[in-house]
């Protein structure tokens, strides 16, 4: 009899976050063997997607938190658009209110919807083993609670923080005044999982406040590292097309410096042509750089997994905006690593992970968004772009990575499985 995993993620295929990213590669790698019956459960993105379905043999739930289903039923309404920012404001300070007064920081009504949902799943379809990915912790949350009923086995996947996170908790005050609260909460929920599979990010936090055994956590980056590094560059052609994929924002991840930066590279550089596939708050100011250049820049929303792979794999150049919080690494990285392209990484402290990353990448190039250094970057970005030209990188350009394949977190998952 198949075994019948239950991964719970964000928000998944056709349109995931970056963990649901990561874990559809990781449940491709599963699937090459047919001894898997796989379930997702994860929010609804989107008013008109369905709350189930099965994409590429996967069983995929939905849910929605009565929250979720506002900003969803704001999101796909007709009204004016400057109704629309009005009422999902409302939303955004409801959240915002909640996660401030709250003595432990997560979401209430998140954490029940989750446990009705795997308990439901559970009776059509007896489940032996629960991945919850965090974010959101109420993943972790909600098995505990379903192991606690049903002893059901579970190990959480975490890619996100939680008790030190410098987003979750909205601000750095609220994050200090309850972090030996919420770090007290983090390891109730998680000692009673049979493991630990840990971002490298987790690592420092893990050893300072837990008190579990060594061998309790597993270790890795973001599992979005695909084996198309194998691959040389192959493209002969250069035709000036650069791509960013990924969310924008003001707090973690601003543009001011990208737009400056591309705004001198446009004006003398008639050929180059910017595409931003992205969402956020930071988006607005995209798309008066796309009015600004009207035939150099598109400024578009996001689009499905399988289309912006796509569109990355025909580009010249991935752009890779560096977040503000360097205590986490963006899988987005490994994700363009899998895609065998010359990378350019604009940066804002020496301390972002990525720096260290790229350096194991040959077709890789680290830009810092200090003004002072504008000039000396123009000529880091020239220089890189002529190799991109002449198709001047190493044979050996796979990186040491393994860490950060779907094949490796795949292993684990299996080794844990059917020692249960």
């Amino acid at each position: 009899m198949k075994k019948h995993l239950v991964f719970i993620v964000s928000e998944y295929l056709p349109f995931p976050s970056a963990n649901g990213v990561c874990i559809s590669n990781v449940i491709a790698e599963l699937s090459k063997k047919n001894d898997l019956s796989i379930t997702i459960i994860c929010l609804k993105s989107e008013k008109k997607q369905k709350a189930f379905e099965i994409i590429d043999n996967i069983k995929v739930q939905r849910i929605e938190t009565f929250e979720r289903k506002i900003r969803n039923d704001i999101k796909s309404s007709n009204i004016k658009s400057n109704k629309k920012i009005f009422y999902m404001n409302i939303v955004r300070i409801y959240k915002y209110l909640k996660d401030i007064l709250h003595l432990t920081t997560y979401d209430r009504s998140l954490k029940k919807v989750l446990v009705e949902k795997i308990i439901e799943v559970n009776k059509q379809d007896n489940i032996d083993y629960i991945f919850p990915v965090c974010f959101p912790f109420e993943s972790v949350i909600a098995s505990k609670e379903v192991n606690e009923k049903f002893e059901i086995p579970y190990t959480p996947i975490l890619f996100d923080k939680y008790s030190v996170s410098n987003t979750l908790h909205r601000n750095k005050l609220n994050r200090k005044l309850k972090f030996k609260r919420n770090l007290s909460f983090e390891i109730e929920n998680i000692r009673y999982s049979n493991k630990v599979i840990a971002s490298y990010d987790w690592k420092k936090h893990i050893i300072a406040n837990w008190n579990f055994n060594d061998d309790f956590t597993l270790y890795g980056y973001p599992p979005t590292l695909l084996k198309s590094t194998k691959n040389l560059y192959q493209k002969e052609i250069f035709t000036g097309k650069f791509i960013f994929a990924g969310s924008v924002n003001k707090n973690i991840r601003p543009v001011k410096f990208i737009i400056d930066f591309f705004s001198q590279l446009l004006h003398k550089n008639a050929e180059y042509h910017v595409d931003f596939y992205t969402q956020g708050n930071e988006k607005e100011k995209l798309d008066f750089l796309s009015k600004s250049f009207p035939n150099q820049v598109m400024s578009n929303s996001t689009v499905s997994k399988d289309e912006i792979s796509s569109l990355m794999k025909n580009s010249d150049v991935l752009i890779s905006i560096g977040n503000t919080d360097t205590s986490q690494t963006p899988s987005k990285v490994f994700e363009y690593i899998g895609l065998n392209q010359p990378i350019i990484h604009f940066y804002h402290s020496i301390e972002d992970p990525v720096l260290n990353i790229l350096n194991q990448y040959d077709k890789g190039l680290s830009i810092s968004q200090d003004y002072k250094k504008m000039e000396y970057s123009m000529k880091q970005f020239d220089n890189f772009i002529n190799k991109v030209k002449m198709n001047s990188f190493k044979n050996n350009t796979e990186a040491s990575l393994y860490e950060a394949t779907p094949h490796y977190y795949a292993s684990i998952i299996r080794d844990l499985i059917f020692s249960v």
